[in-house]
């Protein structure tokens, strides 16, 4: 949580500092609003995640995200591997990918902010279940994504997304 608040602060001061303009409440909800059906298209997608349908999901980011990616120590995390280029991102999402048919979630709770004309953050609550090919079933996992949006070349792309688990209380 600390982790994540300081990103969001990081991204204010960084987007939010160069605003010349703010907006009104009426601006932000408009903007909100814009992004968020963008967003439920995005994860609508992502029920039927596989190898076969990844450009379309792929197609919410960045494409010039390859400058995210730096020299050490700068990496990515994907499902307890750590990765130091997008190629390798890749070879990592196509091992995971393999076998899996869908994924069942619902959205529990999203809250979308716009910070800029060009930049929104979404924190989005869920739980989701994975279904593989085989039959096996991993989940249900309670999760919350924060993702920054940002308007490049008049479309908004996915620029950063964070996942956390959430821990459930266990009755004693």
């Amino acid at each position: 949580m600390k982790r994540t608040l300081t990103l969001l602060l990081a991204i204010f001061f960084l987007f939010g500092c160069k605003q010349v303009n703010e907006l009104t409440p009426d601006e932000k909800v408009k903007i909100a609003n814009e992004v968020k059906q963008i967003s439920l298209n995005y994860w609508e997608l992502n029920r039927d995640l596989t190898r076969e349908n990844y450009e379309k999901v792929q197609s919410y980011y960045d494409r010039n995200f390859e400058s995210l990616w730096q020299t050490e120590p700068v990496m990515a995390v994907l499902n307890l591997n750590s990765v130091k280029s997008f190629d390798e991102f890749l070879k990592k999402f196509d091992e995971i990918f393999e076998d899996r048919a869908s994924t069942d979630f619902t959205i529990h709770n999203q809250h979308l902010s716009a910070l800029s004309r060009d930049v929104v953050v979404e924190v989005i609550e869920m739980d989701y279940t994975i279904h593989n090919r085989d039959g096996e079933v991993y989940g249900p996992f309670d999760s919350v994504f924060t993702i920054i949006w940002h308007k490049i070349g008049g479309e908004w792309k996915c620029f950063h997304i964070n996942q956390a688990y959430r821990t459930k209380k266990v009755a004693q």
